[in-house]
């Protein structure tokens, strides 16, 4: 008889909560008799399963997408809702969609993403959660039909996630410390807001992470662990009291559940799927979602309480004691497996081709603007050459304008000297009339006082100074008669340049 095989198609294989759930999936699968592929992308092919044991390795084949279409499955499960096209080209009895998260949160609101999202993962498929509440959502909002939605919580591995002894807390001995996890470049964790949260509360801390930032690190950590293999994640849990997660998006988080098993508690935002193991003040402290301040006075509550941390410590580990390992769960997904409903992939081929036909029209029109925008570029760089060009015209009229009013005022200075000089000369030939009708020296001195008189004792604009004659005596009658002859004269010159 030949092997039914089952298709798990990935984006990567990465260090992700997600991936380690759908692998344990698979390890369970495999044990029962199924044959496991993990569907990657032809680029992802050459990576290393993470998470597992090297004996666990080997019940999964890697092959790539194209590889795949040749293949016939009994059950192809997409565990990304970007993989669920992939499924279209994929001979199958059965597909499902393996729901870990609402996805679509991810993408902006509106946005051409959110729409993808929305019509790929209506067309009425199987889907597999991991949580009760994304059971309710995708029944509730996608229309789907309750036989084909199914609920499998992950389990716990408690053969590695077991209590750690720890340094007993109490007054006047050791503070509480605190643990961060997670990478900075997933926004929807908030981890480097937390980090600087920590700091700014100037309380101890640590952070394990994927992707760390050490900019951001302050005097308070007392450690940062990047890309640690996942066998040594109870030891850095177990160093720490109290795991902080500030995430606004989750499916079923399993961190502060893992936390719970080593023997810590947890500070979380009150997200959607902590119902499914947290309880506020019994296990953990629950603050309001995106409350920062509130979060902020849980975890100053805790480091000056060490008896209610002690307190909630204990109430943790019981809670992880009675959870369901994957053992215990392993009946549930055989029979999950087993109970899907068959499925016509052609409804699915209808939404994905949909889809494909406006992403191409998008990329059409989306061309047809970029044509019209460059071409707009180019009228907007003519028109600021054009411009550049007429400004330097402009600048260069002005500046000849500059050196011709320069010249203007050098011309002004020099004509206003000419212009008393001819005035002084207009002046000084009617004195000179005047004399000639005179007879003597007297006559003389007369209209050298006369013509000083109406060019005041501006010396320097004659060009040699006239030395006045001797002083001789005259009668009142003469210099009178000289005076009015003077005065009839000089209007006489005025008349003719007027």
């Amino acid at each position: 008889m030949a092997v039914r095989r089952i298709g798990i198609a990935l984006p990567l294989l990465g260090i992700s909560g997600g991936i380690n759930i759908v692998l344990n999936w698979g390890v369970i699968l495999a044990k029962a008799g199924y044959g496991i592929d993990l569907i990657l992308p032809p680029t992802e092919t050459e990576g290393t399963i993470p998470f597992l044991s090297e004996q666990d390795r080997r019940h999964f084949r890697i092959v790539s997408l194209p590889e795949a279409r040749r293949q016939h499955y009994h059950t192809v499960m997409a565990t990304w809702w970007a993989c669920i096209p992939w499924m279209a080209d994929l001979d199958a009895d059965h597909y499902a969609w393996f729901m870990q998260a609402v996805e679509g949160q991810f993408a902006e609101p509106n946005s051409d993403a959110q729409q993808k999202f929305d019509e790929i993962v209506s067309s009425q498929m199987n889907v597999i959660t991991t949580a009760h509440w994304l059971r309710r959502h995708i029944e509730r909002h996608y229309s789907v039909e309750p036989k084909q939605t199914f609920c499998v919580l992950s389990g716990l591995d408690k053969t590695l996630w077991r209590p750690m002894a720890r340094v007993p807390l109490g007054r006047g001995r050791r503070p509480v410390r605190f643990l961060v996890e997670g990478p900075t470049v997933d926004p929807r964790k908030n981890v480097a807001q937390t980090v600087r949260l920590l700091e700014t509360l100037k309380v101890p801390y640590r952070w394990v992470g994927a992707i760390v930032d050490h900019a951001i690190v302050g005097p308070h950590c007392q450690g940062v662990e990047v890309q640690v293999p996942y066998h040594r994640m109870p030891a850095i849990y177990g160093a720490s009291d109290v795991l902080v997660k500030a995430s606004n998006a989750e499916g079923m988080f399993g961190p502060p559940l893992e936390m719970f098993a080593t023997g810590g508690t947890a500070i979380c935002w009150d997200v959607q799927g902590a119902e499914e193991y947290m309880a506020d003040r019994y296990n953990c402290r629950l603050t309001p979602m995106n409350s920062w301040s509130r979060m902020a006075e849980a975890i100053v509550g805790m480091a000056e309480n060490p008896e209610q941390v002690r307190t909630l410590q204990e109430n943790a580990l019981a809670t992880a004691e009675a959870w369901p390992t994957w053992d215990d769960q392993a009946d549930q997904i055989l029979k999950t497996i087993e109970s899907l409903v068959p499925f016509n992939r052609s409804s699915l081929l209808r939404q994905v081709s949909r889809v494909e036909f406006r992403g191409n029209t998008t990329v059409a029109h989306s061309t047809d603007q970029l044509q019209e925008r460059q071409r707009y570029i180019l009228w907007l760089e003519s028109e600021i050459a054009k411009r550049d060009r007429r400004i330097d015209f402009l600048w260069a009229e002005a500046h000849a304008r500059r050196q011709t009013i320069n010249a203007l005022r050098t011309e002004m200075s020099a004509g206003a000297f000419h212009r008393a000089m001819r005035k002084v000369g207009r002046t000084g030939r009617a004195m000179a009339h005047l004399s000639r009708r005179l007879v003597g020296r007297q006559a003389r001195a007369l209209a050298d006082s006369t013509l000083r008189r109406s060019i005041g004792n501006d010396r320097a604009s004659l060009n040699a100074p006239i030395e006045p004659p001797p002083p001789r005596e005259a009668s009142d009658s003469s210099v009178s008669s000289v005076l009015a002859s003077s005065g009839s004269t000089a209007e006489a010159p005025r008349r003719d340049a007027a």
